[in-house]
């Protein structure tokens, strides 16, 4: 058990502790040589510095893990990380065959460990600065090392290991082809066409938590401008011989994402029964929302809809109408019409779409920086997908004729219940 632990952790002392950092620092001033020195150590010494490294990574994942709205680190470990590198790790390796005539697994290995060890912990400290802070600024900082990071990578790996400057264009020339070869046989050239890429919402937390809110809102674009009374005279009073009235209320809309005026009862039951299922979704989402400026936003919403019902309820009484009839416009007989604009909710609902398209545009600049490095890299597999095989697609849609036949499934359950 000794020697076990005296392998494994024989070599950690301070004074190695301290040449590690220096290397991981001057790594990417000078990649050859630090690869190269790293390289020529024992393999027992090689394991324990790279060991220490994820040591280290992951002790910035414990120590920013914690932040105040209680938000785990949505990122993966250092060991994840280690684990992501083998596609690239293969592509390199096919690459520096070709050109070297050798694998240089060990280098690239080196080379990407070395990379993935130095950028984790300034990831770990940008990202949980995004989660503590709630501030964008942030978010495009993490965003644009991505994509430094990932450009980086693969225009620059052969130069990390091969002295040699027409061998290492050669390389990335040759893995620029291996990898697009790739992405266009996985993703263009799809044998299940329904397949879903990756998408940035995971790393957006703030986006994911405020769409929580947002998607269980409806009618968000109307307000209320107009109560239209109806006084409808129903079936005698046996004891007093008079006719009663019935008093109808119907609610006056504006939709602000149409302009459009609607006062039907139809729309009046559908935006009334909109107001108390908003109302109750905003109650049952305040204990799971987690950011404090979705919590601000939340509770705006909630106030601007218990308004509003206030205020239809408020308008829906026959006292109500009896005490300001005298104010209302008489437009038919026993109609009338009541016109009032809230400023106050306009004002709010103006307020809480710059929040929407604010959060909306950070989210959607963030996910571009990010997606601009694999875009940038497979050019080449999407230029053939859209000139060339789109166009073969097309046309082969134009020559045939429209067919459609939904196939039995062949399943013993579905023909059990589904027999002639």
């Amino acid at each position: 058990m000794d020697k076990i632990f005296e392998k494994l952790f024989g070599d950690f002392t301070i004074q190695n502790f301290i040449k590690w950092l220096k290397e991981l620092l001057v790594f990417y001033r000078h990649p050859y040589i630090t690869i190269e020195h790293i390289s020529r150590h024992s393999s027992g010494n090689i394991f324990s510095q790279f060991l220490f490294y994820l040591l280290f990574s992951n002790s910035f994942y414990f120590l920013f893990s914690r932040n105040e709205n209680g938000f785990p680190l949505n990122f993966n470990l250092a060991l994840d990380g280690v684990l992501s590198q083998f596609p690239l790790l293969l592509s390199f390796t096919v690459s520096s065959k070709i050109v070297t005539k050798k694998f240089n697994i060990s280098k690239i290995i080196i080379f990407l460990l070395l990379v993935l060890f130095s950028y984790t912990p300034l990831q770990i400290i940008v990202y949980s600065n995004f989660l503590r802070f709630e501030n964008y600024v942030f978010s495009y900082i993490s965003s644009i090392l991505s994509f430094i990071l990932s450009l980086g990578i693969v225009f620059l790996w052969s130069f990390a290991i091969e002295i040699n400057k027409m061998k290492a264009i050669k390389m990335i020339l040759i893995n620029l082809i291996f990898i697009n070869s790739s992405t266009f046989f996985l993703d263009y050239v799809k044998i299940d066409p329904y397949s879903q890429p990756m998408t940035f919402i995971g790393d957006d937390p703030i986006y994911k938590d405020y769409n929580q809110i947002i998607k269980h809102i409806y009618s968000k674009e109307k307000t209320p401008i107009a109560f239209v009374y109806e006084n409808i005279e129903t079936n005698l009073d046996l004891i007093g011989l008079e006719k009663k009235k019935k008093l109808n209320v119907l609610i006056g809309t504006i939709d602000g994402k149409t302009n459009q005026f609607t006062t039907t009862y139809k729309s009046t039951q559908e935006y009334k029964e909109s107001i108390a299922v908003n109302i109750e979704n905003l109650q049952n989402l305040d204990s799971m929302i987690v950011f404090r400026r979705n919590k601000i936003i939340l509770s705006k919403w909630y106030n601007q809809f218990n308004k509003i019902n206030q205020i239809i309820n408020e308008h829906s009484t026959t006292e109500y109408f009896k005490e300001n009839v005298n104010t209302f416009e008489h437009i038919l007989p026993n109609k009338y019409l009541q016109r009032i604009v809230y400023t106050d909710l306009i004002v709010d609902l103006v307020n809480l779409e710059d929040y929407h398209k604010n959060v909306l545009k950070n989210h959607t600049n963030c996910k571009n920086i990010v997606e601009l490095a694999p875009y940038i890299i497979n050019l080449p597999a999407r230029f053939v997908d859209n000139f060339i095989v789109s166009n073969l697609k097309s046309d082969t849609l134009k020559k045939g004729p429209l067919r459609y036949n939904f196939e039995n499934l062949d399943d013993e359950i579905y023909h059990r219940y589904n027999t002639k």
